[in-house]
């Protein structure tokens, strides 16, 4: 692209959660350095979207589902990083959300430049994420998801410190 100005965003973030304590996550690989990571399914808002609507959006695009009970704020994020080329700065909210697992289909209706970027989903255990030698955003995922599994939901949200 060669834009160099920063682009701000709010995004929103669903941390799916089976009986079982295991986490959906999705593989993503960045078009322009490669870098492949796990995150949770979720983005940016669009401008007037409620938190609520833009997430309940953003999964009808990337799961294919949108009938999701959100639940809590547990985790918040600041987060830069660059996509394609263009540097971002993303607030971001991570929202609860308890679920039977379920197959995933292949991305629902993302917009073609995700579905560039989307490798698949898979169903993660905190231990399988922190014996794993994959990246995971937040880095901090497995002492995270740990903590949920043991402790329940924090009072209140708190910063995952990248």
């Amino acid at each position: 692209m060669g834009n160099d100005s920063l682009i701000r965003r709010v995004g929103a973030r669903a941390v799916i959660i089976s009986p079982a304590g295991r986490i959906l996550l999705m593989k993503l690989t960045e078009p322009g350095e490669g870098v492949t990571f796990w995150i949770t399914p979720g983005g940016g808002l669009e401008p007037g979207e409620s938190v609520t609507q833009g997430l309940l959006r953003e999964l009808g695009e990337e799961i294919g589902r949108g009938d999701f009970d959100i639940g809590p704020i547990i985790w918040t994020r600041s987060n830069q990083f660059t996509w394609d080329g263009q540097p971002y700065h993303q607030d971001e909210t991570y929202h609860l959300i308890a679920s039977d697992e379920f197959e995933v289909g292949e991305g629902g209706t993302m917009d073609p430049e995700e579905r560039i970027a989307f490798q698949g989903f898979h169903w993660w255990s905190f231990q399988e994420i922190q014996e794993s030698n994959e990246t995971f955003a937040p880095g901090r995922l497995g002492e995270l998801l740990e903590s949920l599994h043991l402790d329940g939901p924090p009072a209140e949200p708190f910063d995952t410190a990248s």
